[in-house]
């Protein structure tokens, strides 16, 4: 593929992102990047809306359980995280 297509879904959360982005993914044979503030912490499964193994339905995403609590999450983090993510879905030939 000699570029990916991207998407951004943005909300409030429990507004429903992670269920359209699920059904996107299908669609558009894509992974999913998080930036969720929480999710990213491996820590943090009861506090965030960290959608489990069997609720991710097959589509790999990226961005989740990246951190340890004491870890610092800022925009260099997520400007890192989201080149090796891009890296990713094209070594996979998905889209983004």
């Amino acid at each position: 593929m000699s570029s990916i297509k991207q998407l951004a879904i943005i909300g409030a959360t429990a507004s429903g992102k992670s269920g359209l982005a699920i059904k996107m993914a299908h669609k558009y044979n894509a992974i999913i990047f998080s930036i969720d503030s929480l999710a990213i912490y491996k820590e943090m499964d009861i506090v965030s809306a960290k959608p489990t193994i069997e609720e991710q339905e097959g589509i790999l995403h990226l961005g989740i359980d990246e951190l340890q609590v004491p870890e610092h999450f800022s925009a260099l983090k997520v400007a890192i995280l989201y080149k090796e993510a891009y890296a990713k879905a094209v070594e996979m030939d998905k889209n983004l």
